[in-house]
């Protein structure tokens, strides 16, 4: 984009279909400013934002001269170069993430300003780096406002409004007036014991208990420990983002769980994997949510299989392979035993 003034690009798909499930990349930056205008590329809402990946150069590219760009709550990701590349003069700040916190809830941030004035931060995770070591905006997990008085460096913490995953990447963008930075350097997540950080870990009765009860987690945490006989995530709001994470990959290894207990957790429907690899998994509760269908779910493999809570749910029959499985079914009340 080479003229005009007031642009703005919002909602777009650019490298990708519209379904944003396969690429559809061009073959050099995905957006190119080079007007001296006004631009704005996505918005201060996420809706705003454009999926920007999988172009043959960087996401967005900013000229020189093209001093009043601001690029804001964007999902850029995968291109073959930078996700933003600033060639144009300004007065944006200097933006340094130097530490995540052991839980993955906050991070620490170094802010430089060139001049006095208020800063926007926002902080983006990814699945990896761009080659030059910069971050990649894929996801926008937590953003800040900062006023400098002055050119002096000062820290302070940002908390992120998603859970990160062990090995995601974080990156942030500093946006002053009327323009945006680059992508920050990238800063690796990684999950040591996590789960023993966000709850309570207790072996005093000779079985390792791994209590995540109401803590208000929307999926469950990475750094399970491999001997943990117990998980207990009721009451937390997994609802959709514990379908949509691979949660089933952090349960894989938990070849001596005995009790999984998922009871009034916001689940409408599970993944048909969820047992995948539970040998051992003598009770499920799955008590309290909204379930209304479990013909996706697999029993191979969990031959063990005791008890199986289903009650306070919305089902209306339950496939007969649970019966085969010689589980004690705890139907909702009233439920007429309808099987198949």
């Amino acid at each position: 984009m080479s003229s005009g003034n007031n642009i703005t690009i919002q909602s777009c798909k650019i490298g990708t279909s519209l379904s944003i499930d396969r690429s559809v990349p061009n073959g050099l930056a995905g957006i190119t400013i080079s007007t001296p205008g006004i631009v704005l590329i996505g918005g201060e809402h996420p809706s705003d934002g454009n999926y920007i990946a999988y172009n043959g150069a960087e996401g967005v590219a900013i000229t020189a001269g093209s001093n009043h760009t601001r690029v804001l709550s964007n999902y850029i990701y995968d291109n073959a170069l930078d996700g933003i590349k600033v060639e144009a003069e300004t007065n944006v700040a200097l933006l340094d993430l130097s530490e995540i916190s052991a839980n993955g809830s906050s991070v620490l941030a170094v802010l430089q300003a060139a001049v006095p004035g208020v800063y926007l931060i926002q902080v983006f995770s990814g699945d990896k780096c761009d080659p030059s070591g910069s971050g990649e905006g894929r996801w926008l997990v937590g953003e800040t406002t900062i006023s400098l008085p002055d050119a002096v460096p000062r820290a302070f913490t940002i908390a992120l409004d998603y859970q990160l995953m062990d090995g995601h990447q974080l990156t942030a963008t500093v946006t002053c007036g009327r323009a945006t930075s680059p992508f920050s350097m990238c800063l690796q997540f990684t999950a040591s014991l996590a789960a023993c950080v966000l709850c309570e870990c207790d072996s005093s009765s000779g079985e390792l208990v791994v209590n995540c009860q109401a803590r208000g987690l929307r999926r469950i945490p990475d750094g399970l420990p491999a001997n943990t006989q117990r998980l207990l995530m009721g009451r937390n709001p997994l609802g959709f983002m514990y379908i949509t994470d691979p949660t089933s990959k952090v349960l894989a290894g938990l070849t001596q769980l005995v009790l999984l207990d998922l009871s009034h957790a916001d689940l409408a429907v599970l993944p048909s994997d969820l047992l995948t690899g539970l040998r051992a998994l003598r009770t499920l509760t799955l008590a309290g949510n909204q379930l209304e269908d479990l013909t996706m779910i697999r029993l191979e493999g969990t031959s063990l299989l005791a008890t199986l809570d289903l009650s306070y749910n919305r089902l209306t029959a339950v496939p007969e392979r649970f019966v085969a499985a010689k589980a004690l079914v705890r139907l909702p009340p009233c439920f007429e035993h309808t099987f198949h």
